[in-house]
């Protein structure tokens, strides 16, 4: 189920973080720049839509902070 908190900051076109836990991925929406992966210890990198593992995090729906997705 798709978090709806999520979805409404989408259409808000806000930036947000969120998490993919079983891919132990972290993304940035930014509605000027797309979106952005992490994996830990690593630096962020572009990724498209379509993208599997971002499709599950938005799936998911697992809302974190900026300072959550800048330590990962």
């Amino acid at each position: 189920m798709v978090n709806e908190e999520l979805m409404k900051r989408f259409e808000n076109q806000e930036e947000v973080y969120f998490e993919n836990q079983s891919e132990e991925l972290v993304f940035r929406s930014n509605p000027k720049q797309g979106f952005q992966a992490k994996r830990k210890g690593g630096q962020p990198f572009n990724v498209e839509i379509g993208n599997s593992a971002l499709t599950e995090a938005i799936s998911e729906g697992k809302l974190i902070s900026m300072q959550e997705f800048e330590n990962y």
